[in-house]
């Protein structure tokens, strides 16, 4: 039944390409987080199955998706950095959801997804047209970036903007050249659990940002990213709380009475993100990460002075 499945969508989804050889460097083998993909031509209908990093990745590279999987998250709308896909056809759906059916209708010669998102109907979409991923909640933004430059035979736009963003990034990280060392946690209260966003576990961006500021990033968690409630006094001594707000439960955070009594938090080196920079240092992308670095540098500088 999956082979039928796959062989229809392939079939709605997939429609005649010009001659290979008639563009120089294609075709060509793309490697990525889900495996190996052929790319025949220079792609000129790309669907993106998420509006995260996979869309972010898209639009960096100077390329508008004919559509994209739309799922309003943190955000009323598109994320500010992602105004460039304003004109192309959103496939309403779930948060996080891939739709295989809603993507095939769109006729795509290069679909981008998240990895993580798409670890089981994979090879259904690339039934439908050539398929890369890139990394979910990663730090590693740079890599998406090159990868889809490469799918799309927009290297030198990958590699431009890669500079762009780390040229703002390391003027943000002036703005904090007087704090150098200092230890910051940045913590969200998620589905009942308190989640540290600087955990070394590969969740999220927000550690690989703060090393990029020059900072370091503090896992009290020891690498499992999720404290219980009553351990969150083992944030006493950081030098800055950050929270990341995702709005349904940070109430229940800021009021919890042991937050409260937490060293940083009398002194006030805390601050609160807003939910926009929350969801740029959660899903870090080339766009994004322009966006995180200046809130995330002016959230730690007015937190380090007791101003939070």
């Amino acid at each position: 039944m999956a082979g039928a499945v796959a062989a229809g969508l392939a079939g709605c989804g997939r429609g005649p390409r010009s001659d290979p050889a008639q563009v120089p460097g294609f075709p060509r083998v793309v490697e990525h987080p889900a495996g190996r993909t052929e790319i025949p031509v220079p792609p000129a209908r790309v669907v993106t199955a998420t509006d995260y990093d996979d869309l972010d990745a898209v639009l960096a590279v100077g390329l508008a998706p004919v559509a994209f999987g739309f799922s309003p998250w943190l955000v009323p709308d598109l994320a500010p950095w992602a105004s460039g896909a304003a004109g192309a056809t959103r496939l309403a759906g779930q948060v996080a959801e891939v739709s295989l059916e809603t993507i095939a209708a769109q006729h795509p010669d290069l679909i981008v997804a998240q990895a993580d998102l798409v670890a089981d109907t994979f090879d259904e979409l690339e039934g439908i047209a050539p398929t890369v991923t890139v990394a979910l909640r990663s730090g590693d933004w740079r890599t998406g970036t090159r990868t889809v430059g490469l799918a799309t035979g927009r290297e030198a736009q990958a590699a431009a903007v890669i500079a762009r963003a780390e040229g703002v990034v390391a003027a943000a990280a002036a703005r904090l050249a007087d704090l150098p060392g200092r230890r910051v946690a940045v913590i969200s209260r998620h589905g009942g659990e308190i989640q540290v966003q600087s955990a070394a576990s590969g969740r999220h961006g927000a550690g690989a940002l703060l090393t990029d500021l020059g900072l370091v990033p503090v896992d009290p968690s020891a690498g499992a990213g999720i404290l219980a409630e009553e351990e969150l006094s083992r944030l006493d001594d950081v030098d800055v709380l950050l929270v990341c707000d995702f709005v349904a439960e940070t109430a229940a955070l800021l009021s919890s009475p042991v937050y409260r009594m937490l060293r940083p938090v009398r002194e006030g080196r805390t601050a609160l993100l807003t939910p926009t920079a929350t969801r740029g240092g959660y899903l870090l992308s080339a766009l994004s990460v322009e966006y995180a670095a200046g809130e995330f540098a002016g959230a730690i500088t007015a937190a380090a002075r007791g101003a939070g």
